[in-house]
């Protein structure tokens, strides 16, 4: 399993979105990608999670022990 990981600023920008076509492409069956942001700005993920949704992917989002990241965990779904 390969992990790939990539941080999202504090506005998710089209740039964005088209990094994470790249990585999400890159994906196999069972590789995760994390995605952080900071968790004042978890609120701006609307679009990364839909984009998500429309490439099929299995997700769920957590937050750090601290309360300072949000995480988005993707994974390509097995086939």
């Amino acid at each position: 399993m390969v992990d790939f990981s990539t941080d999202a600023g504090d506005i998710v920008y089209p740039d964005d979105i088209r990094r994470l076509d790249r990585y999400v492409n890159q994906l196999r069956d069972g590789d995760e990608l994390v995605i952080s942001v900071d968790a004042n700005d978890a609120h701006q993920t609307d679009s990364i999670l839909t984009f998500l949704r429309k490439k099929g992917m299995k997700f769920h989002t957590e937050g750090s022990h601290d309360g300072k990241e949000y995480y988005i965990v993707a994974r390509r779904k097995v086939h």
